[in-house]
């Protein structure tokens, strides 16, 4: 259970039923017929934020390794899992190569 967890879970438990709890600022809203839609809606705009932070500001290291490949000397002939090679889980699952 990390911080974050623990912390989303008190917020949502503040931010249930709005309009019960706030009468004054949530009263005759849509917070009277979707009681949840508060604490949904800050989650929903936190997650957002963070991919949005994420896309912006998480460098990319597909380009890193492939500037590492060209200084070591030429990049390689790496090719995704199984294509040309053998899967050791369908040999034991299955008992034999599976082309």
């Amino acid at each position: 259970m990390s911080c974050a967890g623990s912390l989303t879970r008190g917020v949502g438990g503040f931010l249930q039923r709005p309009a019960d709890q706030f009468p004054a600022t949530f009263g005759g809203t849509v917070f009277e017929t979707f009681p949840f839609l508060l604490p949904m809606l800050v989650a929903a705009s936190l997650t957002c934020t963070g991919g949005v932070l994420g896309f912006f500001y998480i460098p990319e290291t597909a380009s890193q390794w492939r500037r590492m490949e060209a200084k070591v000397g030429g990049a390689t002939n790496r090719q995704p899992f199984g294509v040309n090679n053998h899967c050791p889980v369908s040999q034991t699952i299955i008992g034999g190569d599976v082309p």
